[in-house]
């Protein structure tokens, strides 16, 4: 997606199509407002911070707490 190529994803379950669809979303989203990524938009971008400012502010405290949680799951690895 980052780089403006075309995805065909196979699932075997109504679970694993939603998962897969909401990673997807998620990424073409934040591609979409990114700057430097096929997707991005400046029109968008701004559209996107005026109006999902609670929306962005809870993806940023997710993706933190994933970074935090991915941090400590290495801590004492060699």
């Amino acid at each position: 997606m980052e780089m403006g190529l075309t995805y065909w994803g196979l699932t075997r379950s109504a679970e694993q199509c939603q998962w897969l669809g909401n990673v997807c979303d998620r990424n073409a989203f934040r591609a979409a407002v990114t700057a430097g990524t096929a997707l991005f938009s400046q029109d968008l971008q701004g559209s996107v911070e005026e109006h999902f400012v609670d929306v962005l502010a809870h993806v940023r405290d997710a993706d933190a707490v994933e970074d935090k949680e991915g941090t400590e799951d290495s801590v004492g690895e060699p």
